[in-house]
């Protein structure tokens, strides 16, 4: 089951997330991983590859709809995530 949780309540796409793992982030949105929409004051996966500045991976997410509004754990948005990194492409991408 690809949206089974871990001691940290995370599942599989968290975890590729984490890693910026594209190939691996795709197939598991495929096969219907939860992206975390409605867990406000959680690390999404979005929040998390925006925090690492994986572009290409933030694009997917988005693609499929991922929430782009979500507040995080600290009460930041992936787009201030975006702002702190100063990645315009980033930025970009989440307000388009």
């Amino acid at each position: 089951d690809v949206n089974t949780l871990d001691n940290e309540k995370y599942n599989a796409l968290h975890a590729a997330s984490l890693w910026g793992a594209y190939g691996t982030i795709k197939a598991l949105l495929e096969a219907g991983s939860d992206m975390g929409n409605d867990k406000k004051d959680e690390w999404t996966p979005l929040t998390m590859v925006v925090d690492e500045g994986y572009v290409k991976s933030a694009r997917l997410l988005v693609e499929n709809k991922a929430n782009v509004e979500i507040e995080g754990i600290d009460g930041k948005t992936p787009l201030r995530y975006a702002a702190l990194r100063e990645s315009l492409e980033l930025c970009k991408l989440l307000i388009e």
